[in-house]
């Protein structure tokens, strides 16, 4: 009972439009998922559905948000799902709404600050949990969202894009390389050539740390 009334508060304190009552509620949600207001008589599958609530009110606060505010959500978003209970596929999944949704508008042509919103969130989401198959298909982000944000007007979507394509090129390997090239057509000389080195680089710093190890 504690758990579900930590979780109405947090409905109705992170919907308000004054930032103080939203940053108390994401306060109540970060001290709900842990013990002992969360232990081990809470079903996790409530916690789940809890939670799902959640991820499209946070992406949006993001995209609205600047400097602290914004951090400070992003954070606690990507540190939520650290909990047992959670699967970090269903934030992904939450990213991916624009790829999905009804109004035709490609990845590349959404506004930058909402398509921004995605790529960091999946980028954190790399740098904290890498990649787990079972619970998302990094394939399937990289053609519909990462590859369409290479083309975006905006530089640092492209660049949080390119940041992607690296870490993911090091989860994955020549794969990358050759969706990359798949898609030469669409994307910049100079993008793709800057792609290549990292990529290139990616592969000395392997070599080096494999030779290390043996040495």
């Amino acid at each position: 009972p504690l758990f579900q009334t930590c979780i109405e508060i947090c409905k109705l304190t992170c919907d308000d439009k004054v930032i103080q009552i939203y940053l108390e509620g994401l306060e109540i949600l970060k001290t709900c998922l842990a013990p002992p207001v969360c232990g081990n008589d809470v079903d996790p599958t409530y916690i789940q559905k809890s939670i799902k609530y959640f991820l499209p009110i946070y992406l949006k606060k993001i995209s609205e948000f600047n400097d602290k505010q914004r951090d400070l959500t992003l954070k606690t978003l990507i540190d939520i799902f650290s909990h047992p209970a959670l699967n970090v596929g269903e934030l992904i999944n939450a990213c991916m709404d624009i790829v999905e949704n009804k109004d035709g508008v490609t990845p590349d042509k959404q506004p930058w600050n909402i398509l921004l919103t995605r790529l960091e969130v999946i980028l954190r989401v790399l740098d904290e949990y890498g990649i787990d198959e079972k619970l998302w298909d990094w394939y399937n982000v990289f053609v519909e969202l990462i590859i369409p944000s290479l083309f975006h007007q905006k530089v640092e979507i492209r660049l949080v894009a390119e940041e992607i394509c690296v870490i993911l090129y090091k989860f994955v390997g020549s794969d990358i390389r050759s969706i990359i090239n798949d898609n030469a057509n669409n994307i910049k000389p100079s993008l793709q050539k800057i792609l290549k080195n990292r990529f290139d680089q990616v592969d000395i710093d392997l070599q080096k740390a494999s030779g290390n190890e043996r040495i």
